[in-house]
């Protein structure tokens, strides 16, 4: 790491502190990760897990594949407890996205027994380590990221892909539902061809009809 990268990395979380993100520094490795992990999901849903049933619980969320990862970030899923009964839980409060934990922590270590990696900063969304990027501060703001992941990331169920709505797609889709709720008559979108006019006409849609 260069002498640079050390101050940028510090200003960064300094900026996000301004955020409201708490900084835990005390988050360092894998297994403070999961138990953070462990303490907000308990949390969130209202229940106590035994060593086991957490470690089970790992297993059923952990997926290399963001498709299924993002799919049950949005979802009421299930799991079933040592003692045979059903636990219907969620990992992100979907209904107040501003009610959830929002973190930023850095020099993450994560050891396998293939390879070691160091992560500079991740935001961690009750516990869970979602973003790695850098960002402005309107997506930053934590009732936007969080409303950014369950409302304008798009499940395309045919081809079990992930897609992002670009900055643009956004605004138009918020613009939409604006002026329906403000009864300002109608309108149109006008965009080059393979801008997502009809993605943002169907988001916008979905989202009304919620």
């Amino acid at each position: 790491m260069s002498t640079k990268e050390p101050k940028i990395e510090k200003d960064f979380i300094a900026k996000l502190q301004t955020l409201k993100y708490t900084y835990r520094p005390d988050i360092r490795d894998n297994q403070t990760l999961e138990q953070n992990f462990r303490e907000k999901f308990q949390a969130l849903n209202r229940v106590t897990l035994t060593d086991h049933e957490f470690a089970r619980l790992l297993e059923q969320i952990i997926s290399p594949h963001v498709f299924t990862s993002s799919k049950r970030l949005r979802e009421i899923n299930s799991f079933e407890r040592d003692d045979g009964t059903p636990l219907h839980y969620t990992l992100i409060n979907i209904k107040d996205w501003c009610k959830n934990s929002f973190e930023v922590i850095s020099q993450l270590k994560i050891n396998t027994h293939n390879s070691n990696h160091r992560y500079d900063v991740i935001l961690l969304l009750n516990g869970l380590p979602l973003v790695q990027d850098e960002f402005s501060d309107a997506f930053l703001s934590k009732c936007k990221l969080a409303q950014t992941i369950n409302r304008y990331m798009v499940l395309v169920q045919s081809e079990a892909k992930l897609r992002m709505m670009r900055p643009y797609q956004i605004y138009a889709v918020e613009a939409i539902i604006e002026c329906i709720d403000d009864n300002r008559g109608n309108g149109y979108i006008w965009h080059t061809t393979g801008s997502g006019k009809t993605l943002t006409s169907f988001k916008a849609s979905t989202l009304l009809n919620h």
